[in-house]
């Protein structure tokens, strides 16, 4: 069975034609605060939240808030244009920065701020934050461009540091993912995969076939499987026996993925830099595309989607570039409550 389907995924599948699908359009013209979107999540009411270049927007279903940068409130977003959002199981949402995170108070509407203290060892390791996710036991876990890993206790709001002393390079860190067995996968700018080991406190390089990569993205299918999208070096899964990872070889050298998400048919969506979306089928084998078409009315907004995120009703949000966020609607959907 393992052989099988190393057999599809290294394959190199044949490219289908573009794929139709119909997307609803949320932009500056519905009230969104801008139409470059870096990230999207939906938190435990089901309320979307987007981070744009100006601002922080949640949409109920019918009408956006946004929320921005006030001088003289202490409260408001610490800055404008933010790296990643993060909805934890406890229904908080959080924002990581190139100042810090924080964390969003749903009773005074505002935000609280945690940012580096050179004076305090329970501080943030740096405020260069690039990603967060979170475990099973709900500890939040944040990656830095400069200065490795830190883990959030959410019992006592104090930070653990965990840079790779005996590797510098590897706290030049980008993207995270946790997985369903609890590990921590770390994407690196110059140093593909890490692994964090809980047990050890320590990182483990995984690059067998990602030496010296960009990793750009990380996402755990339903199956189980670990895909990694890399800035020039194409789209790799991992596999768990051989310790390595393996080319998926339809996707060309040189292009950019910028982000990765499965729908509920177990289509992976691959979004690659100014070339929209590639569908993989992962049982025919098929690979489908879906490009920016001025002429078409209900397509997708631009070429370069920043995020993609699949909805507790299996609707897929994408967030891109210059084009809003573009939304993929599945029979029977139901808006979100209303605020």
């Amino acid at each position: 069975m393992r052989i099988l389907l190393l057999l599809l995924l290294s394959s190199t599948f044949a490219l289908g034609q573009q794929k139709y699908k119909v997307f609803e359009q949320i932009d500056v013209e519905n009230g969104l605060s801008s139409n470059w979107v870096r990230d999207i999540v939906q938190d435990n009411k089901g309320y979307i939240w987007m981070a744009t270049s100006d601002g922080l927007n949640l949409y109920d279903g019918y009408t956006i808030k946004t929320y921005r940068h006030n001088i003289n409130d202490p409260s408001s977003l610490a800055m404008n244009f933010f790296h990643c959002l993060h909805s934890d199981a406890d229904g908080l949402i959080w924002l990581g920065y190139n100042g810090g995170i924080s964390k969003f108070d749903p009773i005074k509407d505002g935000f609280v701020h945690f940012t580096n203290n050179p004076n305090n060892a329970n501080s943030i390791i740096s405020n260069k934050v690039s990603d967060i996710t979170s475990d099973s036991k709900g500890n939040l876990w944040i990656s830095t461009r400069d200065n490795g890993l830190c883990q959030l206790d959410k019992s006592t709001y104090n930070f653990k540091s965990f840079p790779d002393k005996s590797n510098p390079i590897n706290n030049n860190q980008y993207i995270l993912k946790c997985d369903r067995k609890d590990r921590v996968w770390i994407g690196t700018y110059y140093n593909g995969i890490l692994l964090f080991d809980f047990a050890s406190k320590t990182f483990r390089n995984v690059n067998n076939g990602l030496k010296d990569l960009e990793i750009a993205a990380v996402f755990e299918a339903e199956n189980g499987v670990i895909w990694v999208g890399t800035s020039v070096g194409g789209l790799y899964f991992y596999d768990e026996k051989s310790n390595q990872f393996i080319q998926f070889k339809s996707i060309p050298l040189g292009m950019r993925i910028l982000t990765l998400d499965e729908d509920i048919e177990g289509n992976l969506w691959v979004s690659i830099e100014n070339k929209g979306l590639y569908i993989i089928n992962q049982k025919t084998k098929e690979i489908s595309t879906v490009s920016y078409n001025k002429y078409i009315a209900n397509g997708i907004g631009h070429n370069s989607i920043n995020t993609i995120l699949r909805d507790k009703s299996n609707n897929m949000w994408l967030g891109t570039f210059s084009g809003g966020v573009n939304l993929y609607k599945i029979p029977n959907y139901c808006h979100p409550t209303n605020i």
